[in-house]
Parts: structure tokens; sequence; C-alpha cells
């Protein structure tokens, strides 16, 4: 006969229709407690992919696994028996989540404790950048009548207007440097020194590794001015031979100062958006405070009930499993 046909897991074959499925569950099986796993592992990855900013833990859907005594509640049939298995687990759970949010309660009073002290050091390094930064602009070489842009270097005394001809005597006092920052090692001591003046700043040179020098240029308008040192290192032996590329670097110095203020502007608002954020949380209760007080209770409710009916702190034992053991012993 031609029409609708069920195979045996339940699926409607239907030549007109489609397929349709259905799926049955049989009451106080354990077909429940698969779905109940299936559901929580569905909230496990809901919460994954929600991506949000504020949530740190998500619940681990690998615990949700059936347990002995959930398994005996399942024989038992009866639903007080069940629902104390179900509380426990439930209690566990919200414990947990209860002591995740005390340890980041704790968090935030630490960060609360070191955030005003680390907003005020980034507000003074945003205002002292800024300033270089505006020294900087304020002496920037200005372009003559033919495009160029004149070239000023002091060294020794003296003040260089070609790059070519001021790179030696840049070179010289550099090496005068690196043998002071030897003879300061056997004494222990080996800071920065001033060495040269470009574009209104003062030239640095310290020592970094072994045989090689960073070159810095600090502000000489403020005495805790902050020293821009660069990124790479020279080879100490080799610095003659960098000839005007010594300027070049001074010159991507300049240039990276935008950035510098930048990062510490970013830093800032960084560091103000984690004070609100630990001051909420430190204001915020745990949510599920309530939801843990009522299952304790409801808990404690069913430990009563069983204990008036059943004689004992525990569960009473499943009528079925009881009347099995009776049956086995008469025979």
């Amino acid at each position: 006969m031609y029409g609708p046909v069920f195979d045996t897991a339940g699926t409607l074959i239907d030549p007109g229709q489609g397929i349709r499925i259905f799926l049955y569950v049989t009451a106080r099986s354990f077909d429940g407690y698969v779905w109940q796993a299936i559901e929580a592992k569905a909230r496990g990855f809901k919460a994954i992919l929600r991506r949000s900013v504020t949530v740190r833990v998500v619940e681990d859907v690998d615990e949700v696994v059936l347990s002995a005594a959930e398994a005996k509640a399942l024989v038992a049939g009866d639903p007080d028996v069940l629902k104390r298995v179900q509380l426990q687990t439930e209690i566990v759970k919200l414990e947990a989540l209860r002591a995740a949010h005390l340890d980041q309660q704790v968090q935030a009073r630490w960060e609360l404790k070191r955030l005003p002290q680390r907003i005020a050091d980034l507000r003074a390094r945003v205002e002292t950048i800024a300033a270089d930064v505006a020294f900087r602009d304020a002496h920037a070489p200005q372009p003559n009548a033919h495009g160029d842009k004149p070239f000023s270097f002091v060294v020794d005394g003296r003040a260089y207007s070609d790059r070519v001809e001021a790179a030696p005597a840049f070179a010289a006092v550099i090496d005068r440097g690196v043998d002071e920052f030897a003879a300061g090692q056997a004494t222990g001591s080996c800071p920065s020194m001033s060495i040269a003046a470009y574009r209104g700043f003062e030239v640095t040179v310290r020592p970094a590794t072994s045989g090689t020098i960073r070159l810095g240029l600090r502000c000489p308008e403020r005495s805790d001015a902050l020293e821009y040192a660069t990124a790479r290192t020279l080879e100490a032996a080799q610095v003659p031979a960098y000839g005007i590329g010594l300027f070049q670097r001074l010159d991507h110095l300049f240039d990276a100062l935008d950035a510098e203020l930048k990062a510490a502007q970013d830093g800032l608002a960084r560091e103000e958006t984690n004070l609100t954020s630990y001051t909420d949380q430190l204001a915020r209760p745990f949510e599920h405070e309530e939801a843990l007080l009522f299952a304790q209770r409801d808990l404690a409710r069913i430990d009563r009930k069983l204990t008036h009916h059943g004689g004992s702190s525990g569960p009473p034992a499943p009528p079925c499993i009881n009347a099995a053991l009776d049956d086995e012993a008469a025979a």
C-alpha cells in the first residue's frame, strides 16, 4: 500500500511530505537524564559563542555525568529521591560558582588597591610625553626657500650644519662615552650621559648588552624628563662606520614620540576602564545566592521527609530493589 511508512527508529517517511522525525522519551527512565546532559552541553556552547567580555568562567560540560546516586534514584522511581540527588548536584555547582565569585571579589579588591597609583603614573607619563611632543614640534627645522630642512647638531660646543661633517665628531664623542662606561663598570656606576644637542633635545648614550650601546633623547627643560632610547643597539666598536646613519636613528626617535604618546594614552584609558569595571564587580552580589539558598532549604525539607518516612538520615532503598532482595531471601 502506498502511504506513510514508519521505520524502527520512529522516523516517518512520507513520500508526499518529506521526512519527519519523532523522538520518544520514557517517563522515569534514563532518557530524561540524556536530554538533561544535552541541555547542559548546549548551555556551555552558547556561553562560549556569546563572546561576552564580562564573563570569565564557563561551566565545564564534561562534568555532566551520571552518578551512582542518580542511577539509584532513577531505579527507585521516588520523585523525592530523584529530586534530592538533583538538588545535591545543583548545590555543588552553585557553591562552585559562589567560590569563583569570591575569588573575583578578592581579585577586584587587589586591583582597586593597585589601579589608583597606576593611573596616576600613567597620567603623569601622558602629560610628560605630550610636553615633549610639543617641544619637538616647536624646535622642528622649517624648510627654506628651496624646500630643504636645515640641519643643526651641537657637539663639544661646536655647531655643525652638515650631516657628513658632523658624523665623525658624533662618533668620536660616543667613543669617549664608551670609555667612560668601561671605567664606570669597574666602579659599579654607568648611567646614561649627555653628549650632544639635536633639535633642542639632549642626545644621550647608555650601555646596553656586552659591547653595545643605545642612543637616546631627553628634553633639557625638565629635570624629571623621560629618556627615549633607540630600540636597536649599536656595536660600540663599529660606531664610526655608521656615519650619517647615527642621525637617522635620532630622527626615528623623534618620529616615534607620537606612537609613544598614543600607547600611553591607550594604557591610561584601559586602566581607567578597569577601575570602573572592578568597582562595579566589587559592588555586584552573587547572582545565584537566592537560588542556592532555595536549593539548600528544599534539600533540607526533602531530607526531613525522607528521614521521617525511612527512619534514617539517608533516602530509603528503592521498593523494587527491596522486593527483589526479599524474593531472593525467600527462595
